[in-house]
């Protein structure tokens, strides 16, 4: 033996898990060095110590035992051997253990949904490569299960704490912990709601928070409802709402055990379809009516009054104030029902007074009633089969035919009022009358009119140009002048009742060579200058005051050597007398007017 040598005893376990821990015991021939370590290698399958993997380590001087763990990372095989090295002098064991045999563990893992609140649902499972033999699950309450996968543990506070799992493979154990944090839930809140109610109702629900939180509810019901208001409000209510509604309160990431409360929706019965016998006539009775319901009771509300408890009431001697929306409403149970009617109670027109406008033959006849209330409806009946529905008829092109009684009567729906008649005659009118006059006329000369009628004691008026008017049958006009030419009309009048005729008026021009002539004079500024020359010019033209200033220039020119031109002073010129002076042919020409204001 060497000075300080290394022996390994004889060991009593060959065979060996991965992940096992096995003793190694040595001798030593001599204590080594103060701060020596011994190391305790091992080989590979085939007993190579070229890269060997250190399995356990001491610090000691003299002979003892090396507490060795075969890491999970060997390969299961035999051929394995174990040695002993020195650190303080480079001395090896001087033998190896047996070879030694490395069987496989199931290597096993911890799942888990740790943290958790303690109203969720705790979950376990175990991962192992490969399958287990078996599997032990040990948990803080004591509890011991086996199986691979634990799943679904309610009592969640009761499983706070370490866990542990042991994967047993052929003799061969892997061991896994955990620890499970269990947050508290908060307390659960106490529901109140307006239940039992009927469909179409609001539904309103109240959860009260236990004391001192703030948390968020989460409301479940029927027909898929879910909401996080505390207090929340569902309006038109279905049927489907009756049954359980849980709330439940979350704080801190946990939510509440849920709270429960129970819904009942009750049906409404079928709606009534409200009739009457609307419009009426104020005075007369309303008949109400709905649709027959069984076991329904039925109460009447309406204006002025109405009330009734039954399904069909007659409601006597309405007045118009009673017009409105009348409801119905039918109940079976603690539910409800409605329909609504409106119901107008018509006034009576007033009493239409009747009039006419007096009309001559070929006129237009028109008819009139006083009233002018709105939606009153006029029919009026006359001779002849006459019929019109309008308040304030006519007739157009009236004759004698028309003559005799009209009467009409207001109807405001079915509600009507006859009024008075009235005696309608159609004055005739005069025959058309002859007119004539004595024209054609050349100017200067003496224009006369004349006219006639075959109707005795008519009156005459006569209109035409340049503002002339006359009342006698024949009439002078008076010396002729070019503005004297045009259409006179004579009227003839007897009993309100006129006819016309025309007759038109020729004036022929009496204009000279270079005769310069003016007219109206007097005007109201607007005239007329007219000449014949001997050649086509522009023609200088001056309006001057009695002042002699100068009110007016312009330059004119003559057409086919005739002059004709109107001047349109009538804004401008004030009352008094001008002269207009103008060049023409070479010669000057001054011509006086007077303007009329």
């Amino acid at each position: 033996m060497r000075a300080q040598d290394i022996e390994i005893s004889p060991i009593s376990k060959l065979s060996i898990c991965q992940h096992d821990t096995v003793y190694i015991p040595y001798t030593v021939s001599a204590p080594f060095p103060s701060g020596n370590i011994f190391t305790a290698e091992m080989s590979d399958a085939a007993g190579s110590f070229a890269a060997p993997t250190v399995v356990g380590s001491k610090a000691a001087t003299g002979s003892s035992y090396i507490v060795c763990t075969i890491p999970k990372s060997i390969t299961a095989a035999t051929g394995y051997a174990i040695r002993i090295a020195s650190s303080a002098l480079p001395v090896y064991s001087s033998n190896t253990t047996p070879p030694l045999s490395i069987r496989p563990v199931s290597a096993i893992s911890i799942v888990t949904n740790s943290p958790l609140c303690a109203t969720d649902t705790l979950h376990f499972k175990a991962n192992t490569v490969p399958r287990p033999d078996t599997i032990k699950w040990y948990f803080p309450n004591g509890m011991v299960v086996s199986g691979q996968l634990v799943d679904e543990w309610r009592d969640v506070p009761d499983y706070a704490g370490m866990t542990m799992a042991v994967s047993t493979l052929a003799g061969c154990k892997d061991t896994a912990y955990t620890t499970v944090t269990v947050k508290p839930a908060p307390d659960t809140a106490a529901i109140t709601s307006n239940s039992p109610l009927c469909e179409g109702d609001t539904l309103k629900l109240a959860a009260t928070p236990p004391a001192g939180a703030l948390p968020v509810f989460k409301w479940y019901g029927q027909g898929g409802f879910t909401t996080t208001l505390q207090n929340p409000e569902v309006p038109n209510v279905p049927l489907s709402y009756s049954g359980e509604m849980i709330v439940y309160t979350v704080a801190n990431g946990c939510r509440s055990f849920p709270a429960k409360h129970h819904i009942t929706v009750m049906p409404r019965p079928q709606k009534p379809v409200a009739t009457s016998n609307s419009p009426i006539c104020e005075g007369e009775n309303l008949n109400l009516d709905a649709t027959d319901i069984p076991g329904a009771r039925y109460i009447w509300h309406g204006p002025f009054g109405v009330e009734a408890n039954f399904r069909n009431p007659s409601i006597p001697s309405l007045p118009v104030s009673a017009t409105g929306n009348y409801i119905i409403i039918d109940s079976v149970g603690s539910c409800w029902n409605s329909d609504t009617i409106f119901a107008e109670i018509k006034a009576y027109p007033q009493k239409p007074v009747v009039s006419y406008e007096p009309a001559c033959v070929g006129d237009t006849l028109r008819l009139h009633t006083g009233d002018n209330t709105p939606g009153i409806i006029y029919n009026w009946m006359g001779p002849n089969g006459y019929r019109q529905v309008m308040q304030h008829p006519e007739i157009y092109n009236a004759s004698t035919a028309n003559n005799g009684k009209y009467i009409v009567y207001a109807a405001n729906g079915r509600c009507v009022t006859w009024g008075d008649n009235t005696d309608v005659a159609i004055t005739p009118s005069p025959d058309v009358p002859v007119a004539g006059n004595n024209g054609p006329v050349t100017e200067g000369d003496l224009l006369r009119l004349n006219a006639s009628s075959t109707t005795p004691g008519v009156s005459y008026s006569w209109t035409g140009p340049n503002n002339f008017s006359s009342n006698e049958p024949n009439t002078d006009v008076g010396f002729a002048e070019i503005y004297n030419a045009g259409t006179y009309i004579v009227t003839v009048t007897k009993d309100g009742c006129s006819a016309s005729a025309i007759t038109n008026v020729v004036v022929n021009a009496g204009i000279t060579k270079n005769d310069f002539k003016l007219y109206p004079s007097p005007n109201n500024g607007t005239f007329t200058i007219a000449a014949h020359l001997e050649m086509n010019q522009a023609m200088p033209l001056e309006i001057v005051n009695a002042a002699g200033q100068s009110v007016y220039k312009a330059e004119i020119n003559s057409d086919n050597r005739k002059l004709l031109h109107t001047i349109d002073l009538k804004d401008r010129l004030a009352g008094g007398v001008y002269y207009i002076k103008i060049k023409m042919d070479g010669r000057t020409w001054k011509r006086p007017f007077t303007v009329v204001r």
